[in-house]
């Protein structure tokens, strides 16, 4: 025969209004705490979300304001170049070829001012337009001015082919006859 020895350990349920009062209380306490911090958080995102969203607008601003520099800038490169070669003293080829030429450079020209007044529009508080339609009409206007610009360079450097030729044949004549 076995015989099995056990021993048991019981608990009887007790009521105890005071500590289940305190541990209500101190639950409700430790909840209301976590709703305060879970607000702070909250405001703290929010006052996050604000300063990107600022952050966003003036790197926008900047990054605008860095575009139409370039661009105002190679306007007025661009300006200057025309204004050099509408006044050139060195000029062989004859009125009727340099006539044309400067006919070409301001058609390139017109359309560069064309461009200013779109930027000058564009940069204008009262239109509204996003960031990203500002930059990408900007970004287009800057490759417009840069095929301009090259446009430009390539008639000064078709002129000057030309015009030195005919400098080196007048220079050949001259020394010929002497």
């Amino acid at each position: 025969m076995m015989c099995f020895y056990c021993t048991a350990f019981g608990q009887w349920v007790v009521s105890d209004p005071a500590l289940t009062q305190l541990s209500q209380i101190t639950w409700a306490k430790e909840l209301k705490q976590a709703y305060e911090q879970f607000q702070v958080l909250g405001e703290s995102r929010d006052i996050l979300t604000k300063s990107l969203d600022l952050y966003r607008q003036v790197n926008g601003g900047i990054k605008n304001s860095k575009m139409v520099l370039q661009v105002l800038s190679m306007q007025g490169e661009m300006l200057e170049l025309a204004a050099k070669e509408c006044t050139r003293s060195d000029v062989f080829t004859g009125q009727e070829a340099y006539g044309e030429y400067t006919n070409v450079l301001n058609k390139i020209m017109e359309e560069s001012v064309l461009s200013f007044d779109l930027i000058r529009t564009i940069i204008s508080p009262s239109v509204s337009m996003t960031d990203g339609e500002r930059i990408k009409i900007i970004v287009d206007l800057d490759n417009k001015l840069k095929e301009n610009r090259d446009k430009m360079l390539d008639e000064r450097a078709r002129f000057n082919t030309v015009n030195d030729a005919i400098k080196r044949i007048a220079a050949l004549k001259s020394t010929a006859k002497k």
